[in-house]
């Protein structure tokens, strides 16, 4: 990797049956304090807010549908649009891949 590098870390673990997962984003520096501006500064906040205003909206009475709008709704503020074909979903016991989900994208086949 080299200076200014946008990476994406990813975490998992898996304990009796749950799991566990978070990532994040960074920018590859030697200096910590290293300020930027432009799109780069744009990426780190439009996904730094969506992810905060999806975590508002996923609240009892509200839909999937809800939380893909107001991520696509950041996105679309900072000139950027969300990745198709990502998405969250519920956690159950053994169950990697629950039938519900939330779309980061809203798309044609996938409603």
């Amino acid at each position: 990797m080299k200076e200014d590098d946008i990476a994406k870390v990813d975490l998992g673990c898996h304990l009796d049956g749950y799991f566990s997962h978070v990532g994040t984003t960074i920018i590859v520096s030697a200096d910590p304090a290293k300020r930027y501006e432009g799109p780069i500064a744009n990426l780190l906040v439009a996904g730094h807010n969506a992810l905060e205003a999806a975590i508002r909206t996923a609240v009892a009475g509200n839909t999937n549908e809800d939380v893909t709008n107001v991520i696509e709704k950041i996105a679309t503020q900072y000139s950027l649009a969300p990745v198709e074909g990502t998405y969250s979903h519920k956690h159950k016991k053994h169950v990697m891949d629950e039938k519900n989900i939330i779309l980061n994208k809203h798309t044609v086949d996938k409603k």
